[in-house]
């Protein structure tokens, strides 16, 4: 007796669409916070700005002591949401890897424990999880006879390097504005502390990008992959 062989997912395999909702949500807190600071800073460097050009304004004067406290809040809320929306996202991303891992087993050239991992141990954090997302990418894509498996390296080394950008970005203008005593100086840390924001904006839009494209790749592989066929009835004595 012959058997058919059902499309529908194997054992092991996991969902992805929670989590990957999960992580936009997060996503749009970072971003919504992201803009409050950029808004806020923007304000104060407007302060500063008069204060380098001959000397506090008398609304300024009144205005400061308010906006300089949104501000402070504003890094507070922006570390906050950058916590939680890290937590969600590694779990998404190491799932993405075990999914990955049962699709194409051997196609990884990092362990998936390097998925949780690969974000916290110092200096390979600069690089692993870009690796893991393109040997994820390429382990989700469907066999297409003898053509190429994309590896999706546009979107992953967009996102990646806003996300480096922004890391790098947000140390130099944190320290700067922490030294900062001059408003000449002060003025320029804002100024840079506002620029990464738009940085930190742009790598949250591609992030979105990222998760998006590589969930509905691999849903629709796991979606249409064939199940193992149920063994044939044996023959009665």
């Amino acid at each position: 007796m012959s058997s058919v062989v059902a499309a529908g997912p194997r054992p092991g395999l996991k969902p992805l669409t929670a989590w990957s909702r999960a992580v936009y949500v997060t996503l749009a807190l970072v971003i919504a916070a992201d803009v409050y600071s950029l808004v806020t800073g923007i304000q104060l460097y407007g302060m500063w700005a008069d204060v380098a050009r001959g000397g506090w304004v008398a609304d300024s004067v009144r205005q400061y002591p308010g906006v300089e406290s949104r501000y402070a809040w504003s890094a507070t809320g922006q570390a906050n949401t950058l916590v939680v929306c890290a937590v969600v996202f590694i779990v998404w991303f190491h799932r993405v890897r075990r999914n990955a891992g049962l699709l194409t087993p051997d196609g990884h050239s990092k362990a998936s424990g390097w998925a949780i991992w690969g974000w916290i141990v110092p200096v390979v954090w600069w690089w692993f999880p870009r690796r893991i997302a393109l040997d994820s990418w390429q382990a989700s894509t469907p066999y297409a006879g003898d053509a190429p498996r994309s590896s999706g390296s546009g979107v992953v080394n967009l996102w990646w390097a806003a996300w480096l950008a922004t890391q790098f970005l947000g140390q130099f203008a944190g320290r700067a504005y922490g030294r900062a005593e001059e408003p000449d100086a002060i003025r320029e840390a804002l100024r840079m502390l506002n620029g990464c924001d738009i940085v930190d904006i742009l790598a949250a839009l591609l992030a979105i990008v990222f998760v998006h494209r590589l969930t509905t790749l691999q849903q629709h592989t796991m979606d249409h992959l064939p199940t193992t066929p149920p063994l044939s009835p044996q023959p009665q004595p």
